[in-house]
């Protein structure tokens, strides 16, 4: 998935090769930490599929005002604490931020705020484009873009932050907005009253991951 780093941290306390380069550049790493790499790729995505479900789940009783308040606000204070409380920590400077998964959940909030006061299946819709389609934009690169580099690094490609600020968007937001659109979609099959979806849900999450590896090996 372009501009979707995931969680790294665990691979550190492994072995500190990680920190000269890539765990997954097969000319150089080796299969234990390969596979600490691999496995963080189901993290971060996790987090914001879980989101969406969580959002859908709580907002089944609330008013479409209420949703949009409730996602809209979380939203802004997750993108605060990220910049303000983990980029120092990240990046051991403070003033420089590293937006990074926090980021890209408060962001995915914000736009699912917007979304909520259309039909879940337009937004499951929406989130199944966003997956499956963001990939074709990889050709797009925000050099070629002029003035609107600065967006193109938000929405899809790693790189710089906008109006001079100091620092980089380690998770552009469009294929995270798409995971949490997902996530609140097909939430009405994690319903509890909707025990029969078990199935469903447990072969959909195994297709998943076996569509997961068939894409990764096929680069």
């Amino acid at each position: 998935m372009t501009g979707v780093q995931t969680c790294a941290l665990p691979i550190y306390f492994f072995d500190s090769d990680a920190l000269i380069y890539s765990p997954t550049d097969l000319t150089k790493t080796y299969p234990f930490l390969f596979l600490t790499r691999l496995v963080t790729h189901f993290c971060a995505p996790g987090f914001v599929f879980l989101a969406g479900i969580s959002a859908y789940l709580w907002g089944r009783d609330q008013t479409r005002r209420d949703q949009f308040l409730y996602l809209f606000t979380r939203g802004i204070w997750l993108i605060l604490f990220d910049a303000i409380i983990i980029s120092p920590v990240w990046t051991l400077e403070y003033g420089r931020y590293s937006l990074g998964a926090l980021w890209a959940i408060g962001s995915s909030m914000i736009a699912l705020s917007l979304l909520v006061f259309i039909d879940r299946r337009i937004i499951l819709t929406i989130g199944l484009i966003i997956i499956f389609g963001h990939d074709l934009f990889d050709h797009v690169k925000a050099a070629d873009l002029g003035l609107y580099a600065n967006i193109w690094h938000i929405l899809h490609e790693q790189g710089v932050l906008p109006f001079g600020l100091n620092g980089k968007v380690y998770y552009p937001i469009l294929p995270w907005i798409g995971i949490m659109a997902f996530g609140y979609g097909i939430g009405a099959y994690f319903y509890p009253s909707h025990g029969e979806n078990r199935k469903f849900i447990g072969l959909l999450g195994l297709l998943c991951c076996v569509a997961f590896i068939v894409l990764r090996a096929m680069n």
